[in-house]
């Protein structure tokens, strides 16, 4: 299913499934589902920073336009694309709810923002039992319901 960003009130990561980190600019970010880690550097972390605060497509857009210069048209179609190529590795959802302030984004040039996908580890990643808890966390393991 296309989601049509520009409607969307608030674009979030898409928790519980998706925890992420932006350190000095670089978003990591991580698919508990299915153990796929992500970077995402330069416009695509600034992008994944105003995603992480719940802001719309247009404030994002925005935030890209100021950031480096480009024009409003070109920023609205970069964060779609991005956006889309996001929902497709499931790491982003459309809602609601207020959105977080952020800083002033940096002044950076600009290149299409992007993204690298990581699963080398995702075996490895996919067999720590954290992810096998139930809301109690860890160490309150799941509990397994048996089929009569």
């Amino acid at each position: 299913m296309q989601i049509n960003w520009q409607d969307a009130a608030a674009i979030w990561p898409n928790a519980p499934m998706v925890v992420s980190e932006t350190i000095d600019g670089e978003a990591i970010i991580m698919h508990h589902g299915n153990g796929h880690y992500f970077d995402a550097r330069g416009t695509g972390g600034l992008i994944w920073q105003a995603v992480e605060a719940g802001w719309s497509m247009s404030a994002i857009a925005a935030r890209l336009a100021t950031a480096t210069g480009i024009d409003g048209a070109q920023a609205m179609a970069s964060v779609g694309i991005f956006l889309t190529e996001l929902a497709a590795q499931d790491l982003v959802r459309a809602g609601n709810g207020p959105a977080l302030a952020l800083d002033a984004a940096p002044a950076m040039d600009f290149a299409p923002p992007t993204f690298d996908v990581h699963a080398d580890l995702a075996d490895m990643l996919l067999l720590d039992p954290v992810h096998d808890v139930d809301e109690g966390g860890w160490p309150q393991p799941r509990a397994v319901e048996v089929a009569d």
